[in-house]
């Protein structure tokens, strides 16, 4: 991938920099007459006074200018040579060849030692070229995603849902997808590190006991543990027995993207949107973000009501602070800067009636005031079939409002149901606790399992200087990342593919993971420290993840493991709803910002997420939603922001926090809120490894502790330009006009390209009560002539 550094110069993903010319003339065409980029002034100009339906994806194809014809036949060419050209795509093509190599040698190694069961037959022989399939689970911040995973030649090469979980139904999502690469990314750790000299495990594992050894007599104080929260019932089994060994151990908890919200804190709404007539959204981008927990089985439910009419189509709300899917499918949709969601909230718990609910005063504008009264109707006259979703990355009593306005409107046991958290706590200030223990000296063992907090930790707390002046500092990761080049030992972690361990899903269920392949490095789990600590430090994560789900599973229990490994989860495992969650009364609401306050949003990645898939090319090179940008981060703000800051896309803009600041580029995301900027977390890596170092910006500088998801800060234009790598200009109906043809072929039948788009139309739209006067619209037009032919392996039209 290659992008423009604005100084003629392409600069690739090596970030080697190389003259290249991909102007139109250089292809052998005939160039649109030079002019100048377009403003976006100017483009409103052009427009002014235009009306009806027409569908566009950029500025420059709304405005129809030479740039973007000229930016159309480089994206899509005649002829192929953009695609093999040797510099803007050979630095990708050979990161993403060398996980595809190391797949290929992952050949030689072989199933774990311990037995594992296919999903459709007992285990056999390796038969070349047979594939087999497993169940297993991917571990992720949100819940566990149960999977189906394909092995050939014992090592595993395609990932999908497990199709016969009811939670979902064979769905997947991008995550889970890009852990395959992850397995196989060439620049993971392959060998323990003391003081960055190659070591040995059992030289760590020996300093490692006499550590614990010497602290049974205090009770292991000075140890603390670092990690990110995990849903695993073995892991909690583990620490728990640990605890009463050594309980002056200290375990605090930090998920980057989850510290500082209510889902971190323990409280767990969960929804089902089957019989949901009436969905609000308070910021939470449910249908796309697919770290937002459940997202698999509310895509699914929402979708399900939308296919077909005659069921009740359900009606969708969504008042958000940054442009999202979920948004942009809605009916009615209401743009508001963050820091109001909670003011709104509010305001719409006390309008349709929730208990002890004191909204702040604010001076909501007129659009505003109209929007809230009408979706507070809707919902008093849908109480019972509606469903109110909290945003993951909003303040705590965004979600406990939401809990009120669905109690109050009788959807408890309906539409929503509050889960037992298995882990729960305040993040926030148990890091903050840590950080003043390390500098007090009080620290001397941090031990940092599967966590990067040198890069993803709060600006202000100063993490690496504090890190540093512990006696003694491990990590256990999969990358020599940012921490582990400051850590005095650092360790391979093994991956969940190559590991046993268990899982609880969104609807309460327990997944196995069970490992497909052994330790590609010899790696290791947070299972294993803990089960050093504790009398029988040899046993296997196997056994330990066994010796958890004994009780659990009833009758023969190898035959319940055998049947648990090949479907994928233990039977009646789901825990109990829970009630106990934050009462609305009791939920400070905080007060949004003045009006001429410019608010900075901070989201994880939809793509890399906080930072920890950073190095997997293939999701670095996916568009991310609404913005299609790819292999880069960027300030989001409104159209309107832009001109009022005076600057164009790509323009770079400082961002400015307190003392803490951060350069970059900037771009349009239509329909953001006015005065403030989206920021996505997991760029800016120093060593995530060759795909993901020195990409974009590290938002995590201008990120304080008190403000985990959104805060007050200013904005300025600085000299420099980025070029931006934005993938939403595709050609629909600019090819023939450029070239002046009338898009037949040689045959003189109109070309595919040309009757899509000037006869049949690819994208048709119509409102619910047009649908229902004519239902058959989408497929107006649709009887071709048959097209007999021989000479093709597709049916005949």
């Amino acid at each position: 991938m290659s992008s423009d550094n604005g100084n003629g110069m392409m600069k690739d993903i090596s970030g080697a920099e190389a003259p290249q010319d991909f102007s139109v003339a250089a292809r052998g065409m005939n160039p649109p007459p030079p002019s100048e980029p377009m403003t976006l002034e100017q483009v409103r100009k052009q427009l002014e006074g235009k009306k009806g339906k027409r569908y566009w994806r950029s500025i420059d194809e709304l405005a129809g200018t030479p740039e973007f014809e000229a930016a159309v036949i480089k994206e899509f060419p005649d002829q192929a040579q953009e695609w093999v050209d040797p510099v803007s795509r050979r630095g990708f093509l050979k990161l993403m060849g060398a996980s595809m190599a190391l797949a290929g040698l992952a050949g030689c190694t072989k199933q774990p030692d311990e037995p594992i069961y296919p999903y459709v037959k007992q285990p056999e022989d390796l038969v070349l070229g047979k594939s087999q399939y497993f169940a297993t689970a991917y571990p992720s911040p949100a819940g566990g995603i149960p999977l189906l995973v394909k092995s050939d030649a014992n090592r595993p090469i395609k990932v999908d849902g497990n199709p016969d979980h009811a939670y979902n139904q064979g769905s997947s999502d991008v995550f889970s997808q890009g852990t395959l690469l992850d397995l196989y990314d060439p620049d993971r750790s392959q060998h323990p590190l003391l003081r960055g000299n190659t070591a040995e495990w059992p030289e760590f594992y020996q300093a490692y006991r006499e550590r614990l050894n010497a602290g049974k007599a205090n009770g292991g104080e000075g140890i603390y543990i670092l990690k990110t929260t995990a849903g695993s019932p073995t892991m909690h089994r583990q620490w728990t027995e640990a605890q009463k060994l050594y309980p002056k151990i200290k375990m605090v908890h930090y998920d980057p993207a989850l510290a500082g919200s209510a889902f971190a804190a323990g409280v767990k709404p969960q929804f089902s949107l089957a019989d949901a007539d009436v969905i609000v959204s308070l910021d939470a981008d449910f249908l796309s973000g697919a770290a937002y927990p459940g997202f698999h089985k509310l895509t699914r439910e929402y979708a399900e009501r939308r296919k077909d009419p005659a069921k009740g189509m359900n009606r969708l709300y969504v008042v958000e602070s940054t442009p999202s899917t979920t948004g942009l499918k809605a009916e009615h949709r209401l743009g508001l800067r963050a820091s109001e969601i909670p003011a709104f909230a509010a305001a719409l718990a006390s309008a349709v009636g929730a208990a002890g609910v004191a909204a702040p005063s604010y001076s909501w504008t007129a659009e505003q005031s109209k929007f809230l009264a009408a979706l507070a109707k809707d919902l008093k006259a849908n109480a019972g079939k509606s469903a109110v979703i909290p945003g993951l990355y909003q303040d705590p009593s965004v979600t406990a409002l939401a809990v009120a306005i669905n109690t109050a409107l009788g959807n408890t046991g309906k539409t929503m149901t509050l889960g037992s958290a298995l882990v729960a706590s305040d993040q926030i200030a148990d890091l903050k606790s840590l950080v003043a223990d390390l500098n007090a000296g009080k620290v001397d063992w941090l031990i940092m399992l599967e966590s990067n907090p040198v890069y993803d930790t709060p600006a202000d707390l100063d993490f690496k200087s504090a890190m540093n002046k512990a006696r003694m500092t491990v990590h256990l990761a999969s990358h020599v990342d940012e921490t582990g080049a400051e850590a005095i030992w650092h360790l391979p972690a093994a991956h969940y593919l190559e590991s046993w361990s268990d899982a609880v899903a969104y609807d309460g269920t327990v997944s196995i993971v069970q490992p497909l392949i052994e330790p590609l490095y010899g790696g290791r789990t947070a299972h294993d420290f803990f089960q050093a600590m504790l009398d029988e430090p040899q046993t296997s994560a196997y056994e330990a993840v066994r010796e958890t789900h004994k009780a659990a599973i009833k009758g023969d229990f190898e035959q319940g493991w055998r049947k648990a490994l090949h479907a994928g989860w233990i039977e009646g495992s789901a825990s109990a709803a829970s009630a106990s969650v934050q009462a609305a009364s009791s939920a400070k609401v905080p007060t949004p910002s003045s009006k001429d306050a410019f608010e900075i949003i901070f989201r994880p990645d939809p793509n890399v997420y906080d930072g920890r898939f950073s190095n997997v090319g293939w999701l670095q090179e996916l568009p991310k939603p609404v913005t299609n940008l790819a292999w880069d981060n960027a300030a989001l703000v409104s159209a309107a922001t832009l001109t009022k800051l005076g600057v164009e896309e790509g323009d770079i803009v400082e961002l400015t926090v307190g003392p803490y600041k951060v350069k970059t580029p900037i771009l349009v995301a239509f329909g953001h809120p006015e005065n403030s900027a989206t920021v996505y977390l997991g760029y800016g890596r120093q060593a995530a490894g060759r795909v993901g170092s020195n990409a974009g910006f590290n938002a995590y500088l201008i990120r304080t502790a008190d403000a985990p998801f959104y805060t007050t800060g200013s904005i300025k234009k600085v000299d420099g330009k980025w070029g931006l790598a934005v993938t939403k200009s595709h050609f629909q109906d600019h090819r023939n006009k450029f070239f002046g043809v009338t898009g037949k072929d040689e045959n003189g039948t109109n070309s595919l390209e040309y009757n899509e788009a000037e006869e049949r139309g690819v994208i048709r739209s119509a409102t619910l009560a047009e649908y229902k006067a004519n239902p058959g619209f989408a497929n107006e037009g649709e009887n071709h002539p048959k097209d007999e032919r021989d000479t093709t392996l597709f049916p005949n039209w």
